[in-house]
């Protein structure tokens, strides 16, 4: 039928453009009425082929012996194809034009099939193909939206005219009685009103490709360069139980180790069972994450199974469990399927090992209450139950800032067209997921009482800061290099030259220790001596007290006064200078003599705390309980001073923006210095409170105590002023810390005022807080009569 009405088509359009060539030469031939005027009848002037049309007729009229050649012919033939009257065609000439359509579609079916076998018998090797067909199928659905959006452009421009596909005539019509026929002008700019329509489509194409994030999806990027759509993912926690797959009941079924304490098995099975889901844990899937971080192995394993039916299979089953319909397992990335595939045996060990800790936990749980509650056993459950509540939070949050995809630790497999992200709890602390993230750890050994769930937790926690620090950290240098802070070449020549830098491998603390260095030198054996002191004599207490207080304010306040001296007018560097020096050797001098002066502050300090040491049972819980916290605040001391040094450098390190002038000192809040200001004012005497804590001795606290004041003195008067003279407005106010807490607190308020039931908690709270500060004026001011009528 479509060839058929086709054949018709151009037939029409062979007689009317043979008959406007007609018109245009005879004068003797008058012109139809206008089509839309006079009864519906079509002038011959009024129709124009388009380029496509008289290309295709063409042929036909050379073909076609039989065609008229005077106007009075052709129309007299158009006359004999169009209806003579405009009313409705009977029901049986309906019947009679349906069935010769169909016969001529009939024919037309046959002569194109011989003509496909004649073609095929004599060009054998142009036989089209399946996915030759396809393709071309494909490119006539383009065409036609391509024509489909020229025509919608061309009708929006002009309203009078309409331009059709190139497969037809374009007809135009206007309310006069005579319409003068479209000029060539009219019609090149119809077709380049088509072109303009497929190059807008076309690039309307382009910018389909996945680009940033639509609709909440984020696009991700294979380490190949590949570009797709990620689909959205289940949560991690779901307690729909509607939505759960099979995969969720397995996961969920791991709480069935509670039914383990109905049985009577020794503690040190729980204990076990514990530590062995912890190394599954932090050992197998951390050696998982470190071969796919180096070599792409959980990548390539999958590819490699997949290629085999019946594992194909099951991996089908365990990436499309709980997945949506946007997922497709045969069109996202094998790298994107491999995650899936990881994330099920993820949940797996965890849900084992969050399972085995508590069933551990409530093994060793004391459930006789003490016989007083006395302020401490009161303290202790409250801390518990507000470190638990902590570690909830903590893991929440962290859930909605990172969401599936890092929470999984998804760039190992591929990335994702965003940034890292700081906000929340992410600003509030270093590795939120495992520093507070673990606080129930020591909530539920609280709540507990039992130094056994203490001594395993703290083991648990070691082995989680260790995947932190041998898996993840690598992988975030390699993987986010903008993390890492880019530098100076012109800087790194001034200090680092090795004819005329400033620095020669410097020794910090023990570091690039060599021992042909006198100063070096100097310090080794100065050590020995305070050993030797220490061991074979028996000065007392009080004697490393004092020597511990005097290194503590020689280093504070001696070289914090020759710091104030340089800033303000250059004193250390004039004295060398007048000496017949220069610049380097005054900052030479400065760095052995700030090395040696921190060293002795911390050796000082050990050893006043060896000799205050309390001589409890090496046995004893609180014994052990103490030396176990005393360590850990060292080690948090020695994580803050190495994390400063990695944003500051030796540059840093050494105050070198008080002595060199030739490099510009730039204020970075990277690192350590994201969430606090001056870690040394914060975290940098945490190791004077461990050894207190270790020597368990008041003396010692005070020692710690002192220090930290000095330290505060140093950085108020020496630090800060000169790094407002330096970087002016661009210091910041407030710690970061302190900002994100500020924000989550503001927040918290927001909608607990949102509320009815927190509304009126809050005016509690305000009321509460105005009464006793009430009270706490009216006993302040009356202590201070009673003072003045006795000093009276």
């Amino acid at each position: 039928l479509t060839h058929s009405l086709t054949t018709r088509l151009l037939r029409f359009t062979q007689l009317t453009h043979l008959s406007t060539m007609s018109a245009a030469t005879s004068e003797d031939v008058a012109p139809l009425s206008s089509p839309l005027v006079e009864n519906d009848q079509l002038s011959v002037e009024d129709v124009s082929l388009s380029p496509a049309v008289v290309a295709t007729s063409a042929p036909l009229d050379t073909q076609n012996a039989n065609s008229p050649s005077s106007t009075d012919e052709l129309v007299a033939s158009f006359e004999e194809l169009r209806p003579a009257t405009p009313t409705e065609p009977s029901e049986e000439l309906l019947t009679t034009a349906s069935t010769t359509d169909e016969d001529a579609a009939e024919e037309a079916e046959e002569e194109y099939a011989d003509e496909e076998e004649d073609c095929a018998e004599d060009h054998p090797h142009e036989q089209v193909t399946d996915d030759q067909e396809e393709r071309q199928t494909e490119d006539m659905r383009v065409s036609e939206e391509t024509d489909r959006a020229a025509d919608d452009a061309t009708t929006s421009s002009t309203a009078d005219e309409v331009t059709s596909s190139p497969a037809t005539a374009s007809v135009a019509s206007s309310s006069s009685a005579a319409s003068p026929p479209l000029s060539p002008s009219l019609s090149t700019s119809s077709s380049s009103t088509a072109t303009t329509a497929t190059t807008t489509a076309t690039t309307q194409k382009k910018s389909a490709e996945p680009s940033g994030q639509a609709n909440g999806r984020m696009l991700g990027i294979t380490p190949s360069g590949d570009r797709f759509w990620v689909p959205k993912t289940k949560d991690a926690i779901s307690l729909n139980f509607r939505e759960w797959s099979l995969t969720d009941y397995l996961q969920y079924s791991t709480a069935l180790q509670v039914l383990l304490l109905a049985f009577d098995l020794p503690g040190w099975f729980f204990i076990v069972n514990f530590l062995f889901w912890r190394v599954c844990y932090n050992v197998g899937l951390g050696y998982l994450l470190h071969r796919q971080s180096h070599t792409r192995f959980l990548t390539s394993l999958f590819s490699s199974f997949k290629k085999r039916a019946p594992f194909n299979m099951y991996l089908r089953r365990m990436a499309s469990s709980g997945m949506g319909p946007d997922y497709s397992y045969d069109e996202v990335p094998d790298e994107f399927n491999a995650w899936l595939c990881y994330r099920v045996l993820v949940d797996f060990v965890l849900a084992n090992d969050v399972s085995a800790y508590v069933v551990f936990v409530l093994k060793y749980v004391v459930i006789d209450f003490p016989e007083e509650f006395s302020f401490l056993v009161i303290s202790g459950y409250l801390l518990g139950l507000f470190l638990c509540c902590v570690t909830l939070w903590a893991k929440m949050d962290a859930y909605r800032v990172v969401k599936d995809f890092a929470w999984y630790w998804g760039d190992f497999f591929f990335l994702v067209e965003v940034s890292l992200t700081f906000d929340r709890v992410f600003a509030l602390v270093p590795h939120p997921m495992y520093t507070i993230g673990y606080a129930f750890f020591y909530g539920a050994a609280l709540l507990a009482r039992s130094y056994t769930v203490l001594y395993v937790s703290l083991v648990a926690h070691l082995l989680q800061l260790i995947f932190l620090a041998a898996v993840e950290d690598p992988h975030i240098e390699k993987t986010y290099p903008e993390m890492a802070r880019e530098q100076d070449p012109k800087k790194q020549t001034i200090l680092y030259d090795k004819e005329h830098g400033y620095f020669r491998r410097d020794m910090i603390a023990f570091k690039n220790l060599d021992i042909f260095r006198s100063s070096d030198a100097f310090l080794i054996l100065f050590l020995i001596y305070q050993i030797v002191v220490y061991l074979f004599t028996d000065l007392g207490p009080w004697f490393y007290g004092i020597q511990a207080m005097v290194w503590r304010l020689s280093h504070s306040i001696g070289l914090g006064f020759i710091l104030h001296r340089q800033d303000n007018d250059q004193f250390w560097v004039k004295h060398f200078e007048t000496s017949g020096g220069t610049k380097k050797d005054a900052f030479r001098s400065w760095k052995r003599i700030y090395n040696f002066s921190q060293v002795f502050t911390w050796v000082t300090f050990g050893l006043c705390a060896l000799t205050l040491q309390q001589n409890d049972s090496f046995f004893s819980a609180s014994f052990v309980t103490r030396q176990i916290f005393g360590l850990l605040l060292i080690a948090l001391n020695v994580w803050s001073s190495v994390s400063t040094f990695e944003v500051l450098g030796d540059f840093g390190w050494f105050y070198g923006d008080f002595f060199i002038d030739e490099v510009p000192s730039t204020l970075y809040y990277t690192g350590i210095y994201r969430f606090l200001n001056n870690p040394d004012s914060v975290t940098g005497c945490a190791g004077l409170y461990g050894l207190a804590l270790m020597s368990g001795s008041s003396l010692m606290f005070g020692l710690a105590l002192t220090s930290q004041v000095c330290n505060w003195l140093f950085i108020y008067y020496v630090e800060r002023p000169h790094i407002r003279r330096l970087h002016g407005d661009k210091v910041r106010k407030s710690a970061g810390s302190l900002q994100a807490a500020r924000e989550i607190a503001s927040e918290a308020i927001t909608k607990l005022r949102s509320s009815d039931s927190g509304a009126k908690l809050l005016k509690r709270i305000e009321t509460t807080s105005q009464k006793v500060n009430q009270v706490i004026l009216e006993k302040t001011s009356t202590l201070r009569e009673q003072i003045l009528k006795k000093s009276n």
